[in-house]
């Protein structure tokens, strides 16, 4: 669990920082964070400011400074970290955001920021996607004076905060928070629209939209080739983090209570995989083991979560790969063989290959699969005109797809590394390229 700053811890901390005439923090800083300024600011008790500072770029600040990846990004960059300990830039940006949650008192900065949006233009946008980079795509716009309206296909907002990350991570509470900050601004948010099946790109053309934002995420989980794949009680990660983050609308049937005392084993060494073991584990699972193809030193997870599933007792089995799954109608046991890291890939990574005659056997009860997931295509197979693959949809630097008026952005975006402050930045890009667009398009009405 993520330590919670006092005032006094956190303006002490503050008072670390350097305030760098070359932040380099802000240059790893996916939105743009200006960093220095919002720690000043702390520094100085004006946590009001601190709070405003932030919003200029990003409206997640509850979210980001919770499941952001710093290792890779703002405080892995932090000047004092190369002679010591670097500023815990999450804690402070998370110390500011709940230090405004207080009364609701972030309601306040929302008026703030309605009072002095740009002139309306009177220019409809539709967002497919409530998840971070629809979230980051409509903050932009409206505060440009569009009129956003989010298609949501499920019933709760949020996407992968609500449905992907769990609870332990971050309070469902906080995502609800964000929904008001957009609401309070006067985005429309509707819920149980489906893009592709409930609305298409001809339905918002007829119905005044002039461009459209896809934020669809990479709905399917991936999974691996593997003989008896077809037993009982092998699940997603997806799957799984679903029915663990929303009980009451348990899409797989998974019956959670039933984790009790049994043993999982889950496949993948990223964090959708993490999150599982350790969902598992507190669901009451006796033993969570965690099979990965490549060693510890390539695990894509932050350092934070290991020490946590390390706590929690998780057993990890580097360099290992399922063939197999055993049993008569549920899974029972897991037929293994052991890995060796051979060169290395286009991506730099060394490649995992099968060492000979190295077989062995788990016991499992419930085998979780997290290899990774692509898009949905069934969606979006009907736009016509779209360039897409099952991973991707092709985008310009401004998030504009092969079809003008759609922009995209998030998980589908090859800029993606698939955590929320990169799609939360996708998600802003775009916003620019359809205020650019949209800017151009009506260039004389809006006497631009």
């Amino acid at each position: 669990m993520q330590k919670e700053y006092t005032k006094q811890e956190a303006i002490q901390e503050a008072n670390r920082c350097l305030t760098c005439k070359n932040p380099q923090c802000v240059k790893a800083c996916p939105l743009g964070n200006n960093i220095p300024e919002f720690i000043f600011n702390i520094k100085q008790e004006d946590f009001d400011e601190a709070y405003k500072v932030l919003l200029q770029t990003t409206i997640l600040s509850e979210v980001c400074s919770r499941v952001c990846p710093k290792d890779k990004h703002c405080v892995s960059h932090c000047i004092r970290g190369i002679k010591g300990e670097p500023i815990n830039i999450n804690m402070l940006e998370k110390f500011v955001a709940d230090y405004m949650h207080k009364e609701d008192r972030y309601l306040n900065f929302m008026n703030e920021i309605k009072e002095n949006i740009r002139e309306k233009k009177n220019i409809k946008v539709a967002v497919i996607g409530a998840g971070p980079s629809g979230i980051a795509c409509s903050y932009y716009l409206i505060r440009q004076g569009y009129d956003v309206t989010i298609f949501e296909k499920e019933d709760m907002f949020g996407g992968i905060l609500s449905y992907g990350i769990p609870e332990y991570r971050l309070p469902k509470d906080i995502v609800e928070k964000i929904k008001n900050k957009l609401v309070s601004l006067g985005v429309d948010i509707q819920f149980g629209i489906r893009y592709g099946k409930d609305i298409s790109p001809k339905d918002l053309l007829e119905n005044g939209y002039k461009a459209i934002f896809l934020g669809i995420g990479l709905e399917h989980s991936s999974k691996l080739n593997v003989e008896g794949q077809e037993l009982e009680n092998i699940y997603t990660g997806n799957e799984f983090l679903y029915a663990v983050n929303d009980k009451t609308r348990n899409k797989s049937n998974i019956n959670l209570e039933d984790f009790k005392q049994k043993n999982v084993v889950v496949v993948g060494g990223g964090n959708v995989a993490v999150d599982s073991a350790i969902s598992a584990k507190y669901l009451g699972a006796k033993q969570v083991t965690l099979l990965y193809r490549r060693s510890e030193n390539e695990l894509l997870i932050e350092k934070d979560e290991k020490k946590l599933a390390d706590a929690e007792n998780i057993k990890f089995e580097y360099l290992t790969l399922p063939v197999k799954y055993i049993g008569d109608k549920k899974v029972e046991k897991i037929e293994c063989v052991k890995m060796k890291l051979g060169d290395a890939d286009a991506t730099g990574r060394r490649t995992p290959e099968i060492l000979e005659n190295t077989n062995f056997s788990i016991n499992a009860d419930y085998v979780i699969i997290c290899v990774g997931s692509k898009i949905n295509t069934a969606d979006i197979s009907t736009t016509k005109n779209l360039d897409y693959d099952d991973y991707t949809i092709k985008i310009n630097e401004y998030g504009q797809t092969t079809v003008p008026y759609i922009f995209a952005g998030g998980d589908v975006s090859l800029m993606s590394n698939k955590t929320v402050a990169m799609a939360a930045h996708t998600g802003m890009i775009a916003g620019m390229g359809i205020d650019k667009y949209l800017s151009e398009l009506f260039k004389s009405e809006l006497k631009i």
